[in-house]
C-alpha cells in the first residue's frame, strides 16, 4: 500500500469564512482526505482576526501557525489547518488608475497586493513542515500571492505544483499583461479551474486542465424547470 500521500492547498479565505472560495477549498480537502490522505490547508486568518479583535483572539490566531486537525476521515486521512497570520488588508488609495498600476506592478514581481503575507507564510510553511513530506501542492488564484507561495515550495521541495484558476482572469487581469503573469506558473504541471467559463482569456498552455467546482451539493444546483424540447 505505501506511505500515506500528503498534500499542500494554499488558499487565501479562512474555511471559517462565509464565502465560496473557503467553501470550495475546504470541501475539496475534505473530499481528498475521505480517499485517505493527508491535506494541509495554508491560510490566512480569518477575517474576524483584524486590528479590532481582542488580544486572547490575536494569540489563538498566531497559534494556528502550526498544523491543527480540523477533520478526520474514516479512512485514515485527516485535514490540518495552518494560519500564516498578516497585517489587516487595507484598502488601496489614490486614484483608481494610480492603484491599478501599482496593483499590477506587484503581480508582475509576484507579490500581488500583500507582499507581507507572502513572507508569513513561506516562514510559516518552514517551520509547520520541517520534518513533512509533501507529495502536491495546489494553489488558488486570486491572489496571486497564493501561486507565488506555492511555486516557491515547490521548487524548494521538488515536488509537484498544480495552479488553481478561482476567479474570472478576464476581469481580474487586463488583457496586456494576461501572458505575463501566466508566466507565473510555468512549473505547474497541471491547472485547475472554478468551471469551463474560468478559462476564457486564459493562454494557450500545454497543460493539462481539470475543473473543480464550488463545493455546493448537486440538490443545489439542480434546474427548477424541465427544459422544453
Amino acid at each position: 500500500s505505501g506511505a500515506m500521500r500528503r498534500f499542500l492547498f494554499i488558499n487565501a479565505t479562512h474555511p471559517a469564512d462565509s464565502h465560496v472560495s473557503a467553501l470550495r477549498v475546504a470541501s475539496l480537502a475534505r473530499a481528498v482526505a475521505r480517499q485517505g490522505y493527508e491535506v494541509y490547508l495554508l491560510t490566512r486568518q480569518s477575517n474576524a482576526a483584524d486590528g479590532t479583535q481582542s488580544a486572547d483572539a490575536r494569540e489563538q490566531a498566531s497559534q494556528q501557525e502550526m498544523p491543527q486537525v480540523i477533520e478526520n476521515s474514516d479512512s485514515g486521512g485527516r485535514v490540518l489547518h495552518i494560519v500564516a497570520p498578516g497585517p489587516p488588508g487595507r484598502q488601496p488609495r489614490g486614484p483608481i488608475l494610480l492603484r491599478r498600476s501599482r496593483t499590477h506592478g506587484n503581480w508582475l514581481r509576484g507579490c500581488s497586493s500583500d507582499p507581507d503575507w507572502v513572507r508569513s507564510a513561506r516562514f510559516v510553511l518552514d517551520r509547520a513542515l520541517a520534518d513533512v513530506d509533501i507529495d502536491l501542492v495546489w494553489a488558488t488564484f486570486t491572489p496571486i500571492e497564493c501561486w507565488t507561495i506555492a511555486q516557491a515550495f515547490a521548487r524548494q521541495r521538488g515536488v509537484t505544483f498544480v495552479a488553481d484558476i478561482k476567479d474570472d482572469w478576464q476581469v481580474y487581469v487586463p488583457y496586456g499583461l494576461r501572458r505575463l503573469v501566466a508566466r507565473k506558473i510555468g512549473s505547474a504541471s497541471a491547472l485547475t479551474a472554478n468551471s469551463l467559463y474560468h478559462w476564457d482569456g486564459f493562454p494557450r498552455k500545454n497543460h493539462k486542465r481539470s475543473v473543480i467546482y464550488s463545493g455546493y451539493w448537486r440538490d443545489e444546483i439542480k434546474p427548477r424547470y424541465s427544459p422544453r424540447s
